[in-house]
């Protein structure tokens, strides 16, 4: 994991690459979009959990946080889809950025 870009004007943002075969890229990217949000979801949550590769993560039962992340990585795919038929070596990167924003309550 890299160390956090920091500008003043925007929160932290963190980069973890991910090398998987192609055929689990979408677990496992659902996988770590859970987890994220799983330790940084605020709101009074019912946990569960995400089995991927053998490994059992956390995840938050929210049917609108599952609708954003299946976009997301949805999106991400499709992405990754399009540029490896472009690309010569069947190689490609894809990236999905996850920042979180503070209220600052006025005085």
């Amino acid at each position: 994991m890299q160390s956090p870009k920091m500008d003043p004007r925007k929160p932290p943002e963190y980069i973890l690459e991910v090398f998987a075969d192609p055929t689990s890229v979408k677990d496992i990217v659902k996988g770590i979009l859970h987890t994220i949000f799983f330790h940084r979801y605020f709101p009074c949550i019912r946990p569960t959990s995400f089995d991927v590769l053998n490994l059992t993560l956390p995840a938050i039962s929210d049917v609108e946080l599952e609708t954003l992340i299946d976009a997301r990585v949805n999106a991400l795919i499709r992405q990754h889809l399009s540029s490896s038929s472009n690309s010569p070596n069947g190689g490609v990167r894809g990236r999905i950025a996850v920042q979180f924003f503070e209220k600052r309550r006025r005085k």
